[in-house]
């Protein structure tokens, strides 16, 4: 309370007026719904303090309560069902007979313990409560991520309460909160492999070596993305203009290898999937890329940073082009462009705060990631029973009820 009270003294006239509008929102929000005048209040109470842990707390919950219909309304089905069954089978087997072994249809591979310790641990502390799993990773994943997206736009010089702006606009458009439920070790391992990446850019080489080391042990996967980064920032120490060229080629005809030795699809996965990828999401990414790339050049960045993600963004599309005749690794490899989308909105609107309208830009900018985090979930194939809108409408409508 003293704190607050020694910031109001020391406020401009500009800061009380500001002040004054974010009182009178919050009891606008209110006289429509409790939850929705909770989470503003909280959004503005997070433009109040300077530090970072904080501010970082605040944005979590704040995420972990606007994503509260998945996490808690989130249907059994799809691979969230095996793992779920997984989560109960290891309340009663031991986890050395679990660990290496097949159960049902699914071998346990030996390289990806994290998520399945964790499970282990979870099920025994919890009783096997699929809510607390639900929870669990749901606050891990947005934990990472919102110190990540913290750590990428302080990088690039964004002050105070522009990065809240940036940090919960790239939340809300890039990842599909959809799929933290569905593709729980995949999720889970791109958010610590794009920590990594985020903390290998901020010069803090052992916490970036940690988390990349991590991700790879939750799924295989990471494996790949991390080969092709490691690659383009070889390939930036080479002085060849067209570089970015040779490691698309590179990569393109890797992703050819990938789905054609027949080492890495099996028989029975051959030429099958379990979903696509909408039209609509390709368009966006375009977008979204040639956006990156005005961006990045008129940005201060150093230029062999520059050079990296020109050649990672290549190579990564190589790669995807190459494993385009087989829909199911194009597809969950594909997945991970939305640590690209992450990084160029962070870019993009890092380029934008410079400009004078940018105060008013912001709140369109969050408006719009209501409405395509709203459409990427009611246009799942999951099968939610709620989306942000009946949601928040529910909310409303209770409220209501009690006048």
């Amino acid at each position: 309370m003293e704190f607050l009270i020694n910031k109001w003294k020391h406020l401009k006239t500009t800061e009380i007026l500001n002040v004054t509008v974010m009182f009178f929102s919050v009891l606008f929000f209110y006289y429509f719904s409790p939850f929705l005048s909770v989470l503003a209040a909280l959004f503005f109470l997070s433009l109040v303090f300077e530090s970072d842990k904080v501010r970082i707390s605040i944005l979590i919950f704040i995420f972990l309560s606007f994503y509260s219909m998945i996490i808690f309304f989130k249907p059994v089905s799809g691979d969230w069902n095996w793992y779920t069954q997984h989560y109960r089978a290891l309340l009663s087997i031991d986890f050395l007979s679990y660990y290496g072994h097949a159960y049902g249809p699914f071998t346990i591979k030996y390289t990806e313990p994290v998520y399945y310790f964790l499970s282990f641990v979870l099920s025994r502390a919890s009783g096997a409560n699929v809510t607390a799993l639900a929870l669990v990773i749901s606050t891990i994943f947005y934990s990472v991520f919102t110190f990540s997206l913290f750590k990428l736009s302080k990088y690039f010089s964004v002050i105070s309460w522009q990065q809240n702006i940036v940090v919960i606009a790239a939340v809300l458009l890039s990842v599909t909160p959809s799929l933290v439920l569905h593709l729980v070790r995949q999720e889970m391992a791109s958010v610590l492999l794009f920590c990594g990446m985020v903390l290998l850019l901020t010069s803090n080489k052992r916490s970036a070596i940690f988390f990349l080391v991590l991700s790879v042990f939750t799924h295989q996967s990471a494996a790949i993305v991390l080969g092709i980064f490691s690659l383009s920032y070889l390939l930036s120490r080479v002085p060849f203009r067209s570089s970015w060229l040779f490691a698309f080629v590179v990569s393109l005809l890797m992703g050819l290898f990938y789905v054609k030795s027949g080492y890495f699809i099996s028989e029975d996965n051959a030429g099958k999937g379990d979903g696509t990828v909408n039209p609509l999401v390709y368009l966006y990414d375009a977008i979204l890329l040639f956006s990156f790339l005005f961006s990045v050049y008129s940005i201060k960045l150093q230029s062999v940073v520059k050079s990296i993600f020109y050649i990672f963004v290549a190579s990564y599309m190589g790669f995807l082009l190459g494993v385009s005749p087989e829909p199911l690794p194009l597809l969950r490899m594909y997945f991970y462009v939305e640590w690209f989308r992450a990084f160029f909105i962070v870019v993009v609107l890092s380029r934008m705060v410079s400009f004078i309208y940018f105060n008013a830009l912001s709140v369109f900018i969050l408006l719009l990631g209501g409405f395509y985090t709203n459409y990427r979930i009611s246009s799942s194939d999951l099968g939610f029973p709620l989306t942000i809108y009946s949601f928040v409408n529910r909310s409303i409508q209770s409220w209501m009820f009690l006048f």
